[in-house]
């Protein structure tokens, strides 16, 4: 996953993608609604230091793995904070 868990990565590096890929952890004996993941209602937000950073809300996050979902994103004039 890039980037990892708790980590921040350079606005170069989201523009140049277009996307952030994204697992959910889930609880032992849970599981992930993927209808509410794969709908249009966000699950979190993206901030920037300055400048923004949106995820695009004309495409569905797409499952790319176990858990694990690429989201669409854009940034304008934005620079990561540490």
């Amino acid at each position: 996953m890039y980037p990892p868990s708790g980590s921040n990565a350079s606005v170069g590096d989201l523009n140049g993608r277009g996307y952030i890929d994204v697992t959910f952890k889930v609880a032992g004996g849970k599981r992930l609604d993927a209808t509410s993941v794969t709908d249009f209602q966000p699950e979190f937000s993206v901030t920037a230091a300055s400048g923004t950073i949106t995820l695009d809300p004309t495409q569905a996050p797409v499952l790319i793995g176990p858990n694990m979902y690429r989201y669409w994103a854009s940034g304008v004039n934005a620079t990561a904070s540490p």
